[in-house]
């Protein structure tokens, strides 16, 4: 019987057959990186669960709220409609349409290492 591991990435198990132990990912995961799809951002991580989210930006609004631009197999990042995480009088995962807050967009980044991340969530590693 043949060991197996959780990938890093989509937390699936894989053993050496179908994944990469040295880089801790699964070929799926792998293949992506491979096709140009280059994983960018921070994996959040719902505090006290196993929930994990890529998020690829962050977006702060003139009236404060922030949101968290995700990966997600339906939207590319270059799309209006993006789907998020966004945290202000309620917060809650759903989509967000980047032409409708550009008038309203104070801050926005890439540049993950300096955000904190949403509140009930912590940046997994």
């Amino acid at each position: 019987m043949s060991e197996h591991w959780t990938c890093k990435e989509c937390d699936n198990l894989y053993d050496d057959t179908d994944g990469d132990i040295d880089q801790e990912m699964c070929n799926k995961c792998l293949n992506k990186l491979k096709k140009g799809n280059k994983m960018v951002g921070r994996i959040m991580v719902k505090d006290g669960s196993s929930i994990k989210s890529r998020v690829l930006e962050h977006i702060i609004l003139k009236n404060f709220w922030e949101y968290y631009i995700l990966e997600d197999e339906h939207y590319s990042i270059e799309d209006d409609i993006q789907w998020c995480y966004a945290m202000g009088f309620d917060d809650e995962y759903g989509t967000c349409s980047r032409s409708e807050m550009k008038p309203y967009i104070i801050s926005q980044t890439k540049n993950l290492k300096e955000v904190m991340p949403p509140t009930g969530y912590s940046w997994y590693n």
